[in-house]
């Protein structure tokens, strides 16, 4: 989940991986700092997690501890619209503005100009990435999928280059 604020900041990305855990790093692996890291069965935002989100990420934005009343605007997914949900907005002194559905691309800023140059750059880095000759292969002769270290990395690097020219327009 990518967020940014009116004022043209840029909020941690937070990553939820399709997992049970969050990996544990080996060898020395570690996620990248700036980025939060979740896991969940299906790989979907749920209730607990849209919370979560809400006290890590929008509860610890630049200027949140004031508790000055505020605005999110989120799409019409249903685990934006729970009661939970609705009611750490309210502990948080923030009004939600529901995106209709269908609107998003139009209404949505993120989807209206961040998305799409921060997914281009998110797959430069696995091209990059896949072009290499010493990536790890399965006992089949198949490369192995990149870890959870390496996407949090290609995401904080790739969210780190969007330009915050481009976020406050």
């Amino acid at each position: 989940m990518l967020a940014v604020t009116a004022d043209g900041r840029k909020l941690p990305p937070y990553l939820i991986f399709k997992r049970k855990n969050v990996p544990k790093g080996k060898n020395g692996e570690a996620f990248p700092k700036g980025v939060i890291v979740r896991a969940q069965a299906k790989g979907w935002m749920t209730t607990e997690l849209m919370k979560d989100w809400l006290q890590k990420v929008w509860g610890a934005r630049p200027g949140a501890l004031l508790r000055l009343p505020a605005m999110l605007a989120l799409d019409a997914f249903r685990g934006h619209l729970t009661p939970e949900v609705k009611s750490e907005m309210r502990k948080q002194k923030t009004e939600m503005v529901v995106i209709p559905a269908g609107m998003t691309s139009v209404l949505q800023p993120l989807d209206a100009c961040i998305n799409k140059p921060f997914k281009d750059k998110v797959k430069a880095k696995y091209n990059a990435w896949i072009a290499r000759d010493d990536l790890e292969k399965t006992n089949t002769g198949k490369i192995k999928r990149a870890s959870p270290f390496v996407v949090a990395k290609w995401v904080k690097e790739a969210w780190d280059e969007i330009s915050e020219d481009i976020v406050s327009r």
